[in-house]
């Protein structure tokens, strides 16, 4: 009698799963499997392709065999012998399961995006075997000798910026294919096909194509590297896709080229860069000084960092008032104060300011973005447009007109943004009187991209501030706002994880969250653990928010072990925020 031998395989389905399903599930089959292999399961009341990520010989007795085998499912046949996933992608999906948090079987998504097509090439051919080493580098623009004789992987932050990186390779006359959305079948073939080839190009890519199991690439090339496009957002979760590509040059052993010319704070910790980027400025705070600039210039970009600006502030101390109850901004209207979220009047005590205690004397924030797009449209119906969403066809359009004045908000942000004479860059009073550093470098990094755009930049503010004027203008400021982040332990220096959750019953909430709070600080010897603290929004559609922060030094922080324990209904790493 033939003793038939069985194997014990771990398989990842592949399928979209939840973040915290199994991290794989176990299956028999009575015919030999490789590591590695395609296979075909059942799961769910469905036939899908599996990834057989582990096997085990099963060597029991003949009983124990027997009482095992009924309560797995048979593998029911092998598709492919061997996929694009390997060693490498094995190793970036166990670290993306440890930054996320999520569970390995959820992750494996990401390499078959858009298809699984790319899982189901009979893959023959081996990588080349050439011997590289990791290492950054940063250049402050694009450059052909890092280019040549070389298969490159150009990352860019949206989808916008393939036509300045399009135009550069065209004008060199190198060798480049580009890939992004909407896709369609032949698309999706042929980028199936560019992840075994060796032929020397450069593959430019979006951002979240960068999980895709290329083969053969000898450097990756991240294009605006201080770009804040560059955080995301994926299920629950906010993060930094540059922490994942970091990650996978290491993991690939290949060089890191970092293109920009005011990189991020992390890449200028890490190779200690001297950043120096001089910004020409003036300050103003007339509407007849930008009346008078309407009349003098044709083309003019008038950018608002938020679409709707409204708010009170004492004119004495310059403090924003806020709602006692909520922390909400207040309007006024018709002589009384008012929270918009708790909809009611706020009364302050014999009308003194609750931060200087002198005579109130109020303040209003400076113009909203739809204002005075209506006082532009009414004057230069002709000449006015107005961008609320990113319209790629809108500022095609402008870059052929003699004569435009363009409005909007971060969405003008963008590579098809037309090269204008001004920037009128409004409510900038926010930069001088905020605490929170990040504001501030975005401010900053606003203002290094559309210096490459215009000609001349006019900063509207109700304050001045010289001393920051004159860095500004030196370049020096930046180095500032590195000095502080260190000062007050925030990212690059630390990492920064923030615990979300939710409830309309804020007491209930608050339990929950300082119940946590305790745990953690119980388990997470190697960590500080801050709150719970107020939420950013603490209020949103009749529910509150609370947030707890984890700060750590430990690069590879396991977020995956908390929420093992706990689940929260948002996570944000390393946040934009203070």
């Amino acid at each position: 009698m033939i003793k038939r031998k069985y194997l014990i395989a771990n398989i990842i389905p592949l399928i979209p799963l939840p973040p915290n399903s199994p991290d794989y599930f176990t299956y028999f089959s009575d015919f030999p499997l490789k590591k590695g292999a395609l296979v075909e399961i059942d799961f769910r009341k469905k036939i899908i392709p599996g990834y057989v990520f582990e096997i085990k010989e099963l060597e029991k007795s003949r009983q124990e065999i027997i009482n095992l085998i009924p309560k797995l499912k048979k593998i029911r046949k092998i598709i492919k012998e061997k996929t694009l996933i390997r060693k490498e992608e094995i190793q970036f999906a166990q670290f993306l399961a440890g930054y996320f948090g999520f569970s390995l079987a959820s992750i494996f998504s990401f390499f078959y995006f858009p298809a699984k097509a790319f899982l189901e090439i009979n893959s023959q051919a081996s990588e080349k075997k050439i011997k590289r080493n990791f290492k950054i580098s940063f250049r402050e623009d694009l450059d052909s000798k890092i280019l040549v004789k070389k298969r490159n992987l150009l990352i860019v932050p949206e989808i916008s910026f393939f036509e300045e990186v399009s135009q550069f390779f065209e004008k060199l006359k190198l060798p480049y294919l580009k890939f992004s959305p909407p896709w369609n079948k032949e698309k999706i073939k042929k980028l199936a096909q560019e992840l075994e080839k060796r032929d020397k190009k450069t593959i430019l890519i979006p951002k979240h194509l960068v999980f895709l199991p290329w083969k053969n690439i000898d450097q990756l090339i991240v294009f605006r590297e201080g770009s804040f496009f560059y955080y995301d957002n994926f299920k629950k979760v906010n993060f930094d896709y540059r922490d994942l590509i970091f990650k996978l040059a290491q993991i690939k052993r290949i060089p890191l080229i970092l293109i920009d010319r005011l990189p991020s704070l992390q890449s200028v910790k890490f190779l200690k860069l001297e950043i120096k980027l001089p910004l020409k400025i003036e300050v103003i705070n007339d509407l007849e000084e930008i009346l008078k600039i309407i009349k003098t210039y044709q083309k003019i970009i008038f950018f608002f960092p938020q679409k709707i600006v409204y708010g009170l502030r004492c004119e004495l101390c310059f403090n924003s008032l806020k709602c006692p109850r909520c922390q909400s901004n207040l309007v006024f209207k018709e002589d009384k104060i008012f929270c918009l979220l708790c909809s009611r009047e706020i009364k302050f005590d014999k009308n003194l300011c609750p931060f200087c205690q002198q005579k109130l004397e109020l303040g209003f924030k400076r113009l909203g973005l739809i204002s005075f797009y209506k006082f532009l449209k009414k004057n230069y119906p002709e000449e006015t447009y107005l961008v609320l969403k990113k319209r790629k066809k809108i500022l095609k359009v402008l870059k052929n007109k003699s004569k435009f004045f363009l409005l909007g908000s971060l969405n003008l942000i963008s590579g098809h943004l037309p090269e204008a004479e001004v920037l009128i860059f409004f409510n900038f009073e926010n930069f001088y009187l905020t605490s929170d550093p990040f504001l501030r470098e975005k401010y900053l990094r606003i203002l290094a991209f559309f210096q490459e755009k215009v000609k001349n930049i006019f900063l509207v503010s109700n304050l001045r501030n010289l001393e920051i004027e004159k860095k500004i203008y030196q370049g020096s400021y930046f180095q500032e706002i590195i000095k502080e982040r260190e000062l007050l332990r925030l990212n690059p220096f630390y990492k920064i994880i923030k615990l979300i959750n939710g409830s309309s019953d804020f007491d209930k909430l608050q339990k929950q969250m300082l119940k946590i709070s305790q745990e953690l600080k119980n388990i997470l010897k190697e960590a500080e653990v801050i709150g719970p603290i107020l939420a950013k929004p603490f209020r949103f559609k009749k529910r509150y928010f609370l947030e707890i922060i984890i700060r750590t030094q430990k690069e590879d922080f396991k977020l995956q072990e908390v929420l093992k324990i706990y689940q929260f209904e948002k996570i944000k790493i390393n946040p934009l925020e203070i």
